[in-house]
């Protein structure tokens, strides 16, 4: 549907599942955040035209060690797991 409009769309597919699409990134288990994160920023650089000084900062980002941004990851899946605890408690009280 999106593609039909004209989007390009990345998706991430866990093995054993294969690719649909040319676009597609298969993540290998056991989960890599950072692994994962880079094959999508690199995915970004090859499909768009990227500025030089936004290509240095993802070129940047790549080149180190581990997720640069870990807490605020867990604060958002903390913040989602909790709203879908309190909507599960809500659907089951209706």
């Amino acid at each position: 549907m999106l593609m039909d409009e004209g989007y390009q769309v990345i998706r991430i597919r866990e093995q054993p599942l294969k690719k649909i699409q040319e676009n597609d990134i298969v993540s290998k288990l056991p989960y890599n955040g950072k692994e994962i994160t880079d094959n999508i920023l690199k995915k970004i650089m090859e499909l768009y035209q990227v500025k030089d000084s936004m290509k240095l900062k993802i070129e940047n980002y790549i080149s180190k060690d581990g997720l640069q941004n870990v807490k605020a990851l867990d604060k958002y899946i903390d913040k989602v797991l909790t709203e879908k605890v309190k909507k599960s408690k809500d659907e089951t009280n209706i």
